[in-house]
């Protein structure tokens, strides 16, 4: 299963952004929740509240798609100047604390 995970990261990366979008919109000071945003969406008939509203989409959402949207350039620009410079990642062996540090694997 270990190996099957390691061939298709793609899958693994989506639902780690969807978790981490839906976690950013549900966690705050007031607590949002599963049924609500599915609601806020239009894919619920659970009414929304005024403040639940306000604040989900005048605060919450433009927070998390910014955040989104600066991890995403991040990592775009980390990958373009890794595949741009000459040099590879460094060696394990320099990238120890110490010189008794462990072994990498």
């Amino acid at each position: 299963m270990k190996a099957a995970a390691l061939r298709h990261p793609i899958p693994l990366f989506l639902l780690a952004a969807v978790a981490s979008v839906v976690a950013g919109l549900c966690t705050g000071a007031i607590p949002i929740g599963f049924d609500q945003l599915l609601s806020a969406i239009g894919l619920s008939s659970t009414p929304l509240d005024g403040t639940t509203a306000a604040v989900l989409y005048a605060i919450r959402a433009p927070r998390v798609l910014a955040a989104f949207a600066v991890g995403a350039a991040l990592a775009a620009g980390g990958a373009a100047m890794q595949t741009a410079t000459p040099w590879p990642t460094p060696a394990c062996s320099a990238c120890r604390a110490a010189p008794r540090s462990p072994p990498c694997r």
